[in-house]
């Protein structure tokens, strides 16, 4: 059973990383891995010139880093995965107790799964596991103890959530003095609040998670739709059942809660504890926002398991419960497994260790770096997406290209406004101008920034239709000057800094024009495979002209070439279709298939000649297979899978049999293919016999 619930949690950490902030983060540890990383300045944004940056995640940044560059980008999946795994491990071990070791596994297991929705590829998915490290610490008592602060002093330095470090602790101190039992040393709390200040930014550091920061709840982002994620309440019931499937984490999350509650109605000594103080504090940031569910989680199931090992016997419902338990264990792998625990419409939760880029936005990203290096974009003109995504991947891709805001929110708090004004510039419908101000606001947030193009990009199709209806309604105002994928480069004429050389974007040349310093390549199986005229004069016409070569489209999109010629007692034409016999005078030149047979010139005397190649001619009666003739495959689209080892000199290799395409026929000309046996043959021989019922037939269309 331990072994199910460390894989289940394993797997249900095991999907792709397709987080874009995780290019800030590689963005950061590269920085400080070559020595330029600026302590307290923001090296990413334009908009952040005052403002201190406290990076508690410099640590993680760093060693991430590290392992992309020289494990690569599955091997940060799977180390995420790995220490999702080791939480698991960690509350077994500290919900140990006295009851069933399969209320123990149960609770666990439902803790696991209420937090998989917010298992992603960040520095947050370590605090989960710092967290019931210094639970696990705590209830073990003793020397443990003086492991906690260790604990919280690297925790620090990893993520900004390390005052739940300290929060724990002090909920424990207080807990154990309410009741009975060992009690923790006086100076645990201060030794805890202590080792928060070990950090590069000493003092500064001390500062709340941007989830609980009061700029970014009293700012401009609360109403934004594109930040709503980050405000979300687990009071949603919309996402538990859908038409892909129910969402199961969804669900363990009130499940989870309901437990919890029954396990202290169940056991209401334990209420009176540090088990009653840490349930409802964590119980309580989980409520408010469900970005905080899986701290609650990683409480949550020890503390139910404790309480429930209290009360139930190891004796009571011992078999029904192990089976049960490992049932719902191998059923959620199994789900896990297929990448449904958010319900099956999820399409990006399948087991799998990639990081994945969105190429639409790395294409911007690398643009506007060359268009910055190449001296299009100005020094001075600045760069506005309309959605933090974007940003993230300049830090990574665009090779020190600044944005306007990312997912940082607590650095941008004095520009929220600006923000607002500029994406309801190109989205009206979320809210216009903001109440008070004249319509054109935004152009003057615009120049004072210095904006000279922005970046449409949308995940919600109906915002990124939007907009790109905006900018073509407008044209006095926007001009498009590159299209990447989902994303769109947009001019904005107001400024006089002009993007990208001024150039509008031309879908035609796009498509149709060469690139820059290279000449257009032939495009496949029609100008490089043409034919051309060989060697001396060209047949002539029934009036002395010569013959010319047509082209016609084809509904495939290729091309298919006729040849008109002529030869004594008439005019033959050659053109590649359905023939069951090509006319006098001219043969077809076996291709692909029958519609796109290409065929070779007609000749006035002697077989047809090859024009495109040297050497003897084709045989007159077409491919042959040990001097028998066999056509080729009359299905739409079917290509020859086999040939004669000699085109000039077809019945001389006699060592294999004769290719697929001629074999049924060969065997069986009227009734349907492999019906009847295939012709001795020995492999290695020189020859081979026909059975008696066959009397070497020629193989026909």
């Amino acid at each position: 059973m331990t072994i199910l619930v460390i894989t289940f949690a394993f797997l249900a950490a095991s999907f792709p990383a397709r987080n874009s902030d995780l290019w800030l983060h590689l963005a950061t540890g590269r920085l400080i891995a070559a020595g330029l990383f600026p302590l307290g300045e923001d090296p990413f944004a334009y908009t952040t010139g005052g403002a201190y940056w406290v990076n508690h995640a410099w640590l993680t940044d760093l060693g991430g880093y590290s392992a992309y560059q020289w494990l690569g980008g599955p091997a940060l999946v799977a180390l995420k995965a790995a220490a999702v795994a080791l939480m698991a491990v960690v509350m077994l071990w500290s919900a140990r107790g006295r009851g069933p070791f399969w209320v123990t596994a149960g609770c666990v297991l439902l803790a696991v799964l209420a937090m998989s929705p917010r298992l992603f590829l960040q520095p947050a998915c370590l605090s989960p596991l710092l967290l019931a490290v210094c639970l696990a610490l705590l209830r073990t008592g003793g020397r443990a103890w003086a492991a906690v602060p260790a604990v919280v002093a690297l925790w620090a330095n990893l993520d900004g959530w390390f005052v739940l470090g300290p929060l724990v602790a002090v909920l424990f101190w207080v807990g154990s003095r309410l009741s009975t039992g060992p009690r923790p040393p006086w100076w645990l709390p201060a030794a805890c609040a202590a080792a928060c200040l070990v950090t590069p930014y000493h003092v500064r550091g001390l500062t709340l998670p941007p989830d609980l920061s009061p700029a970014v709840w009293t700012g401009e982002f609360r109403d934004d739709p594109r930040f709503t994620g980050l405000f979300a309440s687990p009071w949603q019931f919309a996402p538990l059942g859908r038409p892909g499937g129910i969402n199961l984490a969804a669900a363990a999350y009130f499940v989870l809660l309901a437990v919890g509650l029954g396990s202290f109605a169940a056991n209401p000594r334990a209420a009176r504890g540090w088990r009653g103080l840490v349930w409802v504090a964590f119980a309580l940031l989980g409520a408010w926002q469900a970005r905080l569910v899986p701290y609650f989680a990683v409480v949550a199931g020890p503390v139910a398991a404790l309480n429930f090992g209290e009360v139930v016997p190891r004796e009571r419902a011992a078999r029904a419960g192990l089976v049960a338990t490992l049932g719902a264990a191998a059923a959620l792998t199994a789900v896990a497994l297929l990448g449904g625990l958010q319900g099956f419409h999820v399409r990006d939760r399948g087991v799998a260790w990639a990081v994945v880029a969105d190429p639409s936005l790395e294409r911007v990203a690398e643009s506007l770096a060359r268009w910055r290096r190449t001296g299009e974009l100005s020094a001075d003109a600045r760069v506005f997406a309309t959605h933090p995504d974007v940003d993230h991947y300049l830090a990574w891709f665009g090779g020190g290209e600044k944005g306007f805001l990312d997912s940082r929110l607590q650095l941008f708090a004095p520009v929220a406004t600006d923000y607002a004004r500029l994406t309801r510039a190109l989205v009206p419908s979320e809210g216009g101008p903001v109440a008070g101000e004249p319509p054109a606001a935004w152009e003057q947030a615009a120049r004072d920034r210095n904006v000279a193009c922005l970046v449409l990009y949308d995940p919600n199709p109906r915002r990124f239709a939007e907009g790109l209806r905006e900018v073509v309604r407008h044209p006095d105002r926007w001009v498009i000057l590159r299209v990447d994928g989902n994303a769109v480069v947009v001019g904005w004429r107001g400024t006089p800094a002009v993007a990208a050389g001024g150039r509008a974007f031309s879908p035609e040349g796009a498509v149709f024009a060469p690139p820059a310093g290279r000449e257009l390549p032939p495009a496949p199986g029609t100008v490089s495979r043409r034919p051309t005229r060989g060697p001396g004069p060209p047949p002539a016409g029934p009036t002395g002209g010569r013959g010319r070569p047509t082209r016609r489209r084809s509904t495939s999109g290729g091309l298919k070439t006729s040849w008109h010629g002529t030869r004594a007692g008439g005019t033959g034409v050659c053109r590649s279709g359905r023939w069951s016999a090509p006319r006098p005078g001219c043969r077809l030149r076996p291709g692909r298939g029958r519609d796109r047979l290409r065929p070779y010139p007609c000749s006035r005397s002697g077989p047809p000649a090859w024009p495109w190649r040297s050497g003897p001619a084709m045989p007159p009666r077409g491919p042959r297979w040990r001097g028998r003739t066999c056509s080729w495959p009359g299905r739409r689209g079917k290509r020859p899978v086999g040939r004669p080892a000699s085109r000039h000199s077809p019945e001389s290799d006699t060592s294999r049999p004769p290719p697929p395409w001629c074999r049924s026929r060969l065997s069986n000309p009227t009734n349907p293919p492999h019906t009847k046996p295939w012709p001795n043959f020995t492999p290695g021989s020189s020859s081979w016999t026909w059975p008696s019922a066959i009397s070497r037939p020629r193989c026909g269309r």
